[in-house]
C-alpha cells in the first residue's frame, strides 16, 4: 500500500530528515535557523531536535551571536554517534574499512582471493576483513561497492565484465551474514557519492567523476542528485565507443573507451614497445624519461579526453573529478585530456569545465561505499522516508 503525503509519521520521518541533512551539509545551526532553512515551524523544529539529541544523533554544541535577543544556541551532527563498514570488491581481493559519520576511514582491512572466483568466495572473503576490523558501538549499516551493472535499489548485481558475474543477488547473503542495513551500488557510483559528501564534489551541483584503472566509469551528479538511471545502469562510460573498428573490449563490442585507456591498454602498448606491462612500472618509466612510456600515457589521455568530450557534450557538468588506480599517473595524461576537451567539446564548454583530482585518494572507494548506507537512511526522499532504526 502507498504511504500518504499526508500521514504524520510519514510527515514526520521526512522532517526528521531534513533536519540531519541541513546539519550535514551546512553544519552549526541554531533552532531558529533549521526552520527557516527548512520551512517548518518552531515547534517541530524543538520536537525533532529534542528526539534526536535524546537520541544522541545531534548535540549542542556552543552559543550562535545574537541579533538582537538571547544569543541562540548552536546545533550540530555529533560524528561519533555512529560507524558503518564499507568495501569495495575487485577482481582479486575485496577491501573493507570502518567509516565515520564524517566520512574518515579508521581503520582498513584486505582479503586476497584468485582472479575468476564466485561470489562466494568474495562474500567468504568479505566476512573475513570485515571481521578484523575493530568493533563499535553502533553499526548503522555497511555499503559494498562493485563493478559494472548493479540495481541498487535491489542489491543485485546484473553484469560485471571485470569480475565475470552474471545475474548476483547479493542482497539476500550480504543480510544473512551481518545482519545489518545493507546497500550495494556500483563502485564508481559510491566513489561519487563520496566526493558529493566529503570530498571536492561538495563544491558542485553537476559533476562527473570519472575514474581511471583497470576499468573506466562515470559517476554522475545532476543538480545535486546521484544519477543511476532506471535500473542503475548509467554512467558505464567505460564501454561507450569511441572508434568503431578498434580493439576488442572485454564485454565483448569493439572500439569501447575501456579497451582503449584503461590498465588493459597500457599493458598492450607497453608490451609493443617491450616496456614493463605494470602500470606502476611503466609510471616509472616515464618518470626516468622514457619517452615511449610517456606517449603511451599521452595516447591515453586523448582516448579519455575523447570520451569525456561526449560526457560534457551531452550533461553539461560543471566539473569532472579524477580518481581510480591510474590517479597516481594523472600528471602524464592529464594534459592530453585537456587537450581534447578544449578541441572537441561543443562550443566553449570544454574550456570551462574544471577537471580535477579527487582528494580522497583510494580511501575514497570505501568512503564512497560506507557512505551508501547513510543516504539510504539519512537523506530526505518522499520515496524512501521511513523512521530511522539503530543496529547496535
Amino acid at each position: 500500500m502507498k504511504q500518504s503525503k499526508g500521514d504524520p509519521q510519514f510527515i514526520r520521518s521526512l522532517n526528521r530528515r531534513l533536519v540531519i541533512d541541513a546539519l550535514r551539509c551546512k553544519g552549526r545551526m541554531s533552532r531558529a535557523d533549521l526552520g527557516r532553512f527548512i520551512g517548518v515551524e518552531s515547534s517541530t523544529i524543538t520536537s525533532i531536535v529534542q528526539d534526536l539529541t535524546r537520541e544522541g544523533l545531534v548535540e549542542e554544541v556552543g552559543i550562535g551571536m545574537s541579533t538582537g535577543g538571547r544569543r541562540p544556541i548552536l546545533l550540530d551532527l555529533n560524528f561519533s554517534y555512529g560507524h558503518t563498514w564499507g568495501a569495495k570488491v575487485e577482481a582479486k581481493r575485496v577491501l573493507a574499512g570502518l567509516i565515520t559519520l564524517d566520512g574518515h576511514l579508521e581503520a582498513f582491512a584486505e582479503v586476497e582471493y584468485p582472479r575468476g572466483s564466485s561470489s562466494k568466495t568474495m562474500l567468504i572473503a568479505l566476512e573475513k576483513a570485515v571481521a578484523s576490523l575493530p568493533s563499535v558501538p553502533r553499526l548503522l549499516g555497511i555499503g559494498i561497492g562493485i563493478s559494472g551493472f548493479v540495481h541498487s535499489s535491489k542489491n543485485h548485481l546484473m553484469y560485471s565484465p571485470i569480475l565475470g558475474w552474471k545475474d548476483e543477488d547479493l542482497g539476500t547473503p550480504l543480510h544473512e551474514m551481518f545482519d545489518c542495513p545493507v546497500s550495494v551500488s556500483n563502485d564508481v557510483n559510491a566513489l561519487a557519492l563520496g566526493e558529493k559528501w566529503h570530498g571536492v564534489g561538495k563544491n558542485f551541483r553537476n559533476f562527473i567523476c570519472v575514474t581511471v584503472g583497470e576499468g573506466i566509469g562515470a559517476g554522475i551528479y545532476l543538480e545535486g542528485h546521484l544519477y543511476e538511471g532506471a535500473t542503475g545502469g548509467a554512467g558505464e562510460l567505460g564501454h561507450t565507443c569511441i572508434q568503431i573498428n578498434g580493439p576488442q573490449c572485454r564485454c565483448g563490442e569493439y572500439g569501447c573507451l575501456e579497451a582503449l585507456a584503461s590498465d588493459a591498454f597500457l599493458a598492450r602498448e607497453a608490451q609493443r614497445y617491450q616496456l614493463p606491462e605494470d602500470p606502476n612500472e611503466l609510471i616509472k618509466a616515464a618518470e626516468s624519461g622514457n619517452e615511449k612510456a610517456i606517449d603511451i600515457f599521452q595516447q591515453m589521455g586523448k582516448h579519455l579526453g575523447v570520451g569525456m568530450k561526449n560526457l560534457v557534450n551531452l550533461l553539461n557538468p560543471e566539473a569532472i573529478i579524477i580518481g581510480g588506480e591510474r590517479l597516481n599517473a594523472l600528471k602524464w595524461f592529464q594534459g592530453a585530456v585537456e587537450e581534447e576537451l578544449q578541441r572537441h567539446s561543443f562550443s566553449d564548454e570544454g574550456e570551462k569545465i574544471e577537471l580535477i583530482a579527487s582528494d580522497l585518494s583510494e580511501a575514497g572507494w570505501l568512503i564512497g561505499a560506507g557512505t551508501l548506507p547513510l543516504r539510504a537512511r539519512f537523506l530526505p526522499s518522499l520515496a524512501t522516508s521511513a523512521p530511522m532504526q539503530v543496529i547496535r
